[in-house]
């Protein structure tokens, strides 16, 4: 998965249509899933293991599932950089770090001043907040800005969660599954 520099809203921007774009053509293979598969399962089953959706940010065929998850960690990620861009007006640009093959999703470019976990889900007060601010605890310790960032539908604000803080790391809500708009 790459990692992508950015240096301006324009950038993450353009990153939103890809991503909006592509979710044009995931729409359209569901679609075709539903109207060919007759039975059920065979179409969760294609949904879940056939190659038929593209990724996200590269030109490679995943499964619908996979992509969909990606997606909306993206969005989230993107999400998570503009909040930086603005409250952090000093940072000259972000690295997006797409994939879970990275020590952190977003990192400021010039010096380590920020480092973010950032994740979408249904339910994020399970233990993956607490293992996200952990890995930064660890693995960041000598960052001054440490984040955890996530999207969840629950959530309708960007709101700062200090019940799952510990030892210097910020936890915030992104606002629920709701991204810059986009143009088809």
């Amino acid at each position: 998965m790459p990692s992508i520099e950015i240096t301006s809203a324009k950038d993450l921007n353009e990153l939103v249509l890809s991503i909006g774009f592509s979710a044009q053509r995931k729409v359209r293979a569901l679609k075709e899933i539903l109207a060919t598969e007759s039975d059920c399962l065979d179409a969760l089953r294609m949904m879940m293991f056939s190659p038929d959706a593209l990724h996200c940010t590269e030109d490679r065929p995943v499964p619908l599932f996979e992509q969909i998850t990606q997606a909306f960690n993206n969005l989230a990620t993107i999400e998570a950089a503009r909040w930086v861009f603005v409250n952090h007006p000093e940072i000259k640009g972000v690295r997006l770090n797409f994939g879970t093959h990275q020590v952190f999703d977003l990192e400021s470019l010039e010096q380590p001043t920020v480092a973010a976990k950032v994740f979408a889900a249904n339910d994020p007060c399970n233990d993956r907040i607490e293992k996200y601010v952990d890995h930064l605890i660890e693995k960041a310790p000598e960052i001054p800005h440490r984040y955890v960032f996530f999207n969840c539908p629950e959530f309708k604000s960007i709101c700062r969660q200090g019940k799952f803080e510990k030892e210097g790391v910020q936890v915030w809500s992104l606002l629920g599954y709701q991204v810059t708009a986009w143009m088809p």
